[in-house]
């Protein structure tokens, strides 16, 4: 991994650049398939929770 401040190698498991001292931020690969079904996961949720409100409303 390298530091995106300084372009310094960062050996795995540290937490700090050795050479400038900036924080390691670790971001994960995006993987767009599990991000599609994430979405469409959410999109599935958020109509039935709309439908339970609707139905309470009715009521």
């Amino acid at each position: 991994m390298k530091c995106t401040n300084c372009g310094a190698d960062i050996p795995e498991g540290h937490m700090y650049c050795d050479a400038c001292g900036r924080e390691v931020h670790m971001v994960p690969e995006f993987e767009p398939e599990i991000e599609n079904e994430i979405h469409r996961s959410l999109r599935g949720v958020g109509k039935h929770i709309s439908g339970k409100e609707e139905e309470r409303i009715r009521k």
